[in-house]
């Protein structure tokens, strides 16, 4: 056998290999394709580290939600300006047993990711109400449903998925019959999970950590 064809051999064996562990790392839920986020497919791949997807999400939901506040209400960045209208959407509390103080993992992991689910419909309010960030709300509504995944896949006894069937007029707290109404009602949606994102990520972390100290004092 000459050099061409050993190399040609040696190129053929790389690809199979390379192959295989690509189908070796693949969920069972959502796809794995690498750490980067950053990319123009709708489809954001699911990270093995769920704390740099959660770190990333809400990064990207922070800059959505200043860039429709400045796309829509033309105005300086500032996010004090609809602190007087309150929203009822999930959040992170002492109670939910994420805090060092108070830990519990099987209840906060259950806080984050039926939230993460809430939040997910809310994603198509948000949508609808502010068109021209439509690619940006569909990226984070991926994630936010690859985040959700991951977390339900960490869970003992995960509960059942099942799609929410939510009344946005029950809960959205101004006039949703004008547009200035659904474009307020869509930046309170974005700020509360930009909230809510902050201290899921400090949660996920809390657990990482907790988990990297109990690995050590073995």
């Amino acid at each position: 056998m000459n050099s061409a064809q050993h190399l040609h051999g040696f190129v053929l064996a790389l690809l199979v290999v390379s192959l295989s562990a690509s189908l070796v790392r693949a969920a069972p839920i959502v796809e794995f394709s690498g750490d980067d986020y950053s990319g123009s497919s709708r489809v954001i791949p699911l990270s093995t580290n769920w704390e740099s997807l959660a770190e990333w999400l809400h990064s990207e939901v922070l800059k959505l939600r200043d860039q429709q506040f400045h796309d829509v209400f033309n105005l300086p960045v500032n996010n004090s300006s609809f602190s007087l209208y309150t929203i009822k959407l999930p959040q992170i509390t002492v109670a939910d047993g994420c805090l060092s103080s108070a830990f519990k993992k099987e209840n906060c992991l259950r806080t984050i990711a039926t939230g993460l689910q809430e939040y997910l419909e809310y994603m198509n309010y948000v949508k609808d109400s502010y068109t021209s960030g439509k690619d940006e709300v569909e990226k984070v509504s991926d994630t936010i449903q690859n985040l959700s995944a991951d977390v339900f896949q960490r869970m003992k006894n995960p509960p059942s998925v099942t799609k929410l069937e939510i009344n946005t007029k029950d809960i959205l707290s101004h006039n949703s019959d004008s547009e200035w109404g659904q474009a307020v009602n869509a930046h309170l949606i974005l700020r509360e999970f930009t909230s809510f994102m902050e201290k899921t990520y400090l949660a996920i972390r809390n657990i990482n950590e907790k988990k990297s100290r109990k690995i050590t004092s073995v």
